[in-house]
């Protein structure tokens, strides 16, 4: 990583040397890109490559603050951080049908391999995925389009099912929410202490020890709005929302001296006041 800062010239580097790193498969990707397509572009491309050029803009922003304390955000509005890209339906019949056969070829792999890589990796540093949400509100002033219920009419719409994404809804793992945390903390010069921890260079750093008082104590790993539960080994495996993110940043802001030994102190309060034979009793 590279800055460059004032007049005199003052020089940065750090690395990434971890060849796994989903930071720095992203960047190693979009470099192939560059030097395989720089005379290869169609509209399908942009949609193709979007969620790897959109995880790259927020790696820079969430860099250049850790490297540097520059926040991209103060001089850049979200307007300019989000990229906005057309999206269409687009299948291999209908590349086939538009391209040249040799392109379609090429396009059509590269959005299978690509597609592909984004699955394996399923890491929000390596790809952002894109969707579009729809909800149903009753402000038409805000609406982008007007429906009504029947079960008959040509065009009508009618619910067939609650459905949620869940892997999408609850993407990062605890280390994410640990760094998102800090990283806000930081920015936000809030003094949030950890009592548990003696040295003073760790005493403001949220850690697996904190999230685990507010996991225990606000019962989030049960809670279908911040936590999604994977359960295909022995072991279940948990991932989180943005909103448990959001919530522990609200509470932080509260208090943030005094927070954690809260937590910690009306959890023990609540496991002494239950029963003998119920804090003995298994499952």
């Amino acid at each position: 990583i590279y800055g460059f800062q004032g007049a005199v010239g003052i020089f940065y580097v750090g690395s990434l040397s971890n060849n796994k790193d989903p930071l720095r498969r992203n960047l190693e990707k979009i470099v192939e890109l560059r030097n395989t397509s720089t005379h290869f572009v169609t509209e399908e491309y942009e949609q193709i490559y979007v969620p790897l050029f959109q995880a790259n803009v927020f790696n820079y922003i969430n860099t250049m603050l850790k490297f540097f304390e520059v926040d991209i955000t103060d001089k850049l509005g979200n307007n300019f951080l989000t990229l906005s890209v057309k999206m269409n339906d687009f299948n291999e019949e209908s590349i086939l049908a538009r391209y040249p056969r040799q392109m379609a070829t090429h396009i059509i792999n590269a959005l299978s391999q690509v597609g592909k890589e984004i699955l394996k990796e399923d890491n929000v540093n390596y790809a952002i995925h894109i969707k579009h949400d729809y909800y149903i509100t009753r402000d038409a002033k805000s609406a982008t389009a007007r429906f009504v219920f029947a079960k008959d009419a040509e065009h009508a719409a009618f619910i067939l099912k609650e459905w949620h994404d869940m892997q999408n809804e609850c993407p990062y793992t605890m280390n994410n929410c640990l760094e998102l945390i800090n990283q806000r903390i930081k920015k936000q010069k809030i003094n949030f202490i950890n009592p548990a921890t003696p040295h003073e260079d760790k005493r403001h750093t949220f850690n697996s020890w904190c999230f685990g008082l507010f996991e225990k104590f606000y019962n989030i790993k049960t809670n279908d709005k911040y936590c999604y539960v994977y359960k295909r080994n022995q072991n279940p495996t948990y991932t989180y929302s943005m909103a448990a993110i959001e919530m522990i940043m609200e509470q932080i802001k509260k208090d943030p001296e005094h927070i954690i030994q809260s937590l910690r102190d009306r959890i023990t309060s609540k496991k002494g006041s239950q029963p003998q034979g119920q804090r003995n009793s298994k499952p």
